[in-house]
């Protein structure tokens, strides 16, 4: 999910500010790549509402879906990843992702998919007692996710739900950056 909105960073589009030599949205997507890569079982969908991020996506050639919607909240940039995703029946399972979280690591995303077997219903990363992302569903739970509204996202419908966690190594792993203070620790 590469299509939020920035409003508390006021230099612009956060996603595309450069973190460690490189725009924000590249350091996660680099972990999910290096966590499915070899792994024809699942797919990499990056959504965005940013031409300049989906052509990073195709360059990557990696599939980008547009989601203009997503200007109005978090659910609508689910549904079109979703929506992309037809082919994804209730057996399988989807993980979303945010892209600022820059700190998180290939080994954490692909022990999460490492759950996908184990989880009664669904799965999220977390550290200590505090719950991050990526997060996982069954595709079971599709119907749940598409009827989400404006800024709702997975939490919403995980809270109705019994819940696997996934320990990440380092607590940084959670930390989202939001504004130019964040960026600056």
């Amino acid at each position: 999910m590469a299509a939020g909105n920035s409003r508390r960073f006021l230099l612009g589009n956060k996603l595309l500010y450069e973190y460690k030599g490189k725009p924000l949205f590249l350091h996660g997507l680099e972990a999910a790549y290096a966590a499915t890569e070899g792994d024809t079982s699942w797919e990499l969908v990056v959504v965005s509402q940013y031409e300049e991020i989906l052509n990073a996506v195709e360059q990557l050639g990696l599939r980008g879906v547009y989601s203009p919607n997503s200007v109005k909240g978090a659910s609508y940039t689910i549904k079109a990843g979703l929506a992309a995703c037809s082919d994804v029946d209730e057996d399988d399972y989807i993980i979303f992702m945010v892209a600022d979280q820059p700190e998180i690591h290939a080994s954490t995303i692909k022990k999460l998919m490492q759950k996908a077997n184990e989880m009664p219903e669904t799965a999220c990363i977390c550290y200590n007692d505090r719950r991050g992302n990526p997060v996982m569903f069954r595709g079971a739970f599709i119907p749940e996710l598409m009827a989400l509204t404006k800024d709702q996202g997975g939490r919403k419908v995980m809270k109705n739900h019994s819940c696997v966690f996934v320990e990440a190594e380092d607590e940084k792993e959670l930390f989202d950056l939001d504004t130019i203070e964040d960026f600056a620790k």
